[in-house]
């Protein structure tokens, strides 16, 4: 390899190669021995050399990507590995969680220093860029979660832009780890005392600004600002807002939500009249910022990975179809339903007030029942149908007490205490998959969320396992020594709360669904999901005494748990922590 500084002088007499041309101009491309060049046939002649004729380009469709990026997409550094607090678990996220100025100046400043060949070879710029970009994230990542943790501890933390910046990086780095496609969308954070919003209201940069998003806080008093700077996925703008306790643990909360355009010029008149933060002064870039939001909010061009604070279309509609179902048995249930019109599009707790009102209407169909000497069959179906309602929506989503819709939603304790269920040891994992079973209050069904997240751990614990050991058949596996050690801390009772759980009709018919998975997978990563599983659960469930295949010939579990679906989400975390590990 030569040495940087000659690389240039050795491009100059160095053919065109093939794989770094565009053909989106057809009329300048000619085609030659060796291979296709960008070269029109007057330069050709002028230069001594011989014309050849020109490529047929009449069948090259219209749409199809140039030779260029295409090759040039497979050296692109879109993902970096990352380790992110507190808990120091290892994700995989994308290069755009850095800002748009950064990659483009680190992007120049390597090219500098490389030159244009190696810096395109995959063997040597796309490494030294990739390291580059995770050694410029990782600091940024660090510095956010200790800004989060003292702002929540009630520090007087200075608010400027490089400090918000680090904030919402670390937040979108926990965002990807929630939903590896996040590049865009809302967030919803438990915020008691209003300590996050403080900070945000003393940044100099700050406005006020109108906004069309969770209108019932906004009618309620609680006006929106935002702060213009750059931002994680290209963003230009922090929209941010107060969401005072309204939910059913009765916790504020504060909207977060990065935008590309700012919207200064929204707020002309009174904006720093009765208000508790002072907005900045207009500037000139105020006015192509807002042009720019007024375009994106009308053509609203849509993005993968978003995820916004609406109610999601096919929860919206189910939950509009309970209503008129219940309506016909009686008004007075149907009310009971849509109290506070959680469908409704201003709604500022969406999904939080419709699991809320679902709960009260079950508390109110036996009184309901005896007042209209209802059937109990009607009782039974009306039981039934809330249940399933419930179940889909904590099979679809977390922290569902502060959810307004699709929005990522943090607790406190989330984003400050080290969860285990992320650690990337045995031991680690196999005290949260102990915790979590012991977690059911005695006597209580286990929902779809809760055998979820049960298999969710089984999944992660057995990946990290040696590949040569990752089912164990015998007692002396890695695995069975993790769970033989928990174990033998936890109390006779205890260990009876885990057989007792294991042979509850959701948790065999997932056991046996799993089974039956196994024998008629259509993929590779299908069987080795369920293999493990069965492996899991067997070594768990010996551990405590339970002979569980034994308990499954034995019995037919019929619950109405959709057990497919949930190793079908298995099937995707396997595969996210297989790249991650890779």
């Amino acid at each position: 390899m030569p040495p940087v500084g000659n690389i240039g002088a050795n491009l100059v007499s160095r053919p065109v190669r093939n794989d770094t041309i565009n053909v989106s101009n057809a009329q300048d491309v000619q085609q030659s021995g060796s291979g296709v060049s960008a070269v029109r046939p007057d330069v050709v002649r002028a230069a001594g050399r011989q014309e050849v004729p020109r490529a047929d380009l009449s069948k090259l469709r219209a749409q199809k990507q140039s030779p260029l990026k295409e090759k040039l997409s497979q050296y692109k550094p879109m993902h970096l590995a990352v380790s992110v607090p507190p808990d120091n678990s290892s994700a995989v996220v994308s290069a755009s969680t850095l800002t748009s100025k950064e990659i483009h100046s680190l992007t120049r400043v390597i090219k500098k220093m490389l030159g244009n060949e190696r810096f395109h070879d995959p063997a040597d710029g796309r490494i030294i860029m990739h390291n580059a970009l995770a050694d410029t994230l990782q600091p940024r990542i660090n510095n956010g979660a200790q800004l989060y943790q003292s702002i929540m501890s009630g520090e007087q933390v200075t608010s400027d832009k490089d400090a918000v910046r680090d904030l919402m990086t670390f937040l979108s780095v926990r965002a990807q780890q929630k939903s590896v496609t996040f590049s865009e969308g809302a967030f919803v954070l438990e915020d008691q005392g209003g300590r996050l919003k403080n900070f945000l209201d003393r940044n100099p940069e700050g406005y006020i600004r109108a906004s069309t998003h969770i209108k019932e806080y906004q009618a309620a008093g609680n006006t929106h600002r935002g702060i213009d700077m750059e931002l994680p996925f290209a963003k230009g703008t922090l929209l941010y807002g107060a969401m005072p306790a309204d939910t059913p643990d009765g916790k504020d909360r504060v909207f977060l939500k990065m935008e590309p355009h700012g919207a200064a010029l929204s707020k002309l008149f009174g904006r720093n009249s009765g208000v508790e933060a002072a907005s900045r002064r207009f500037k000139w870039a105020d006015i192509g910022h807002f042009l720019r939001h007024i375009k994106t909010t009308i053509f609203r061009p849509k993005e993968g990975g978003s995820r916004k604070e609406r109610v999601s279309t096919d929860i919206k509609k189910g939950f509009t179809n309970l209503i008129a179902d219940f309506k016909k048995v009686d008004p007075e249930f149907a009310n009971i339903l849509n109290e506070g019109n959680p469908a409704g599009s201003n709604s500022g707790l969406g999904v939080a007030r419709m699991m809320r009102n679902c709960q009260n209407a079950q508390a109110a169909l036996s009184r309901i029942a005896q007042r209209l000497g209802l059937d109990s069959q009607i009782v039974s179906d009306c039981k039934e149908q809330l249940q399933q309602f419930s179940d889909t929506m904590k099979l679809r989503y977390d922290n569902i007490s502060l959810r307004v819709g699709d929005e990522i939603v943090f607790t406190n304790a989330e984003l400050t205490n080290v969860d285990e269920s992320r650690s990337t040891s045995i031991e680690g994992l196999t005290r949260a998959l102990c915790k979590h079973s012991l977690s059911l209050p005695q006597g209580a069904t286990p929902t779809a969320n809760f055998v979820q997240k049960f298999a969710v751990l089984l999944t992660r614990l057995t990946n990290v396992l040696p590949d040569d050991q990752e089912v164990e058949d015998d007692s002396e596996g890695p695995l069975a020594q993790s769970l033989s050690k928990e174990l033998q801390t936890l109390s006779d009772e205890q260990r009876k709360d885990i057989v007792d759980l294991l042979q509850t009709p959701q948790m065999l018919e997932f056991s046996k669904t799993v089974g039956d998975t196994l024998t008629m997978a259509k993929t590779d990563a299908e069987a080795g999901v369920c293999m493990e599983l069965l492996g899991g659960i067997s070594t768990l469930a010996d551990g405590v005494g339970l002979n569980i295949l034994d308990v499954l010939e034995r019995t037919a579990p019929n619950s109405n748990l959709d057990s497919v679906l949930i190793i079908r989400d298995l099937v995707n975390v396997s595969e996210r922590l297989n790249r991650e590990s890779a």
